[in-house]
């Protein structure tokens, strides 16, 4: 798991959003440069950016901002935020 700042648009802070990684095995920093164009448009997957090739395969740069459709992103960050002590306090 990993933890990313999660942030729909400027009119709106950055939260926490946590992502399940399948396979991953570390983490790696690497230049934007090192990145290259997929070569495909899959307006259903906005979220798929650029890809990296190296010796262990392809990595994908993936685009957390576009990763939440809209019904989502409202349950999961509502306007205004929920109040947590209020969750304390239910039975």
């Amino acid at each position: 798991m990993v933890l990313v700042h999660y942030r729909h648009d400027d009119a709106h802070p950055a939260q926490l959003l946590g992502l399940i990684l399948e396979q991953a095995t570390e983490t790696l920093r690497c230049p934007v440069s090192q990145f290259k164009a997929y070569g495909l448009d899959n307006r259903l997957s906005p979220y798929l950016g650029p890809v990296r090739e190296d010796e262990q395969g392809l990595l994908q740069w993936i685009h957390v901002q576009e990763l939440l459709s809209e019904p989502v992103r409202e349950l999961l960050y509502p306007v205004p935020p929920i109040d947590l002590e209020l969750l304390e306090d239910a039975p």
